[in-house]
């Protein structure tokens, strides 16, 4: 682990401090109070820049300042703390529209380079989740609560006896028997 940075601020090389844990180390960005302070005078747009690192191959200009719990970079903005990524299109492109969100054509949430950058709707958003396979979704019998199978409703959908029938067999209710017939549920089977 790199035990030494330079400060963004003063351009002075500071060494870890030894009580330091490796979490702490990372989030430290200025080496003292007083710089951290002289920061918060810069310009937000003179701050993003100072705190951005380009990464040679793949383009990405990776935010080294504070992060939120989801991996996004943050930056002071009036006294609020504004995602880095939506700071980063405001400056460069313009303001945002209502109901629009910025997002990363690379996928990297501390990119803040305008060119990885679009915008979209939340639609657009949760679509191009799913195309690059990060949507997570749990089907059939990999959730937990499932009581069936693809092979049972495989069966079900293939067998002639009634639902209450078929449902106490199974020891599940009528109406999930119904649901599967009826392609309510398991869609993807």
């Amino acid at each position: 682990m790199i035990q030494a940075k330079t400060c963004p601020q003063c351009g002075r090389l500071y060494e870890k401090p030894h009580n330091y844990s490796p979490k702490q180390w990372r989030q430290r960005i200025f080496c003292s109070q007083l710089c951290w302070g002289a920061s918060i005078r810069i310009p937000p747009a003179d701050r993003l820049m100072a705190l951005t690192h380009p990464e040679p191959n793949t383009g990405c200009w990776l935010y080294a300042g504070a992060e939120n719990g989801r991996g996004y970079g943050l930056i002071g903005i009036d006294g609020r703390q504004v995602k880095a990524h939506r700071f980063s299109w405001e400056h460069h492109h313009g303001p945002i529209p209502a109901g629009m969100h910025v997002l990363h054509k690379c996928d990297v949430r501390l990119c803040v380079n305008p060119d990885h950058l679009f915008l979209g709707t939340n639609y657009d958003n949760v679509q191009d989740k799913i195309a690059k396979g990060r949507a997570g979704t749990i089907r059939g019998s990999k959730c937990g609560q499932s009581v069936l199978t693809e092979e049972l409703v495989l069966i079900i959908r293939a067998d002639a006896r009634s639902a209450p029938q078929l449902a106490a067999v199974l020891g599940v209710s009528p109406s999930a028997i119904r649901a599967c017939r009826n392609g309510q549920n398991w869609r993807h089977v």
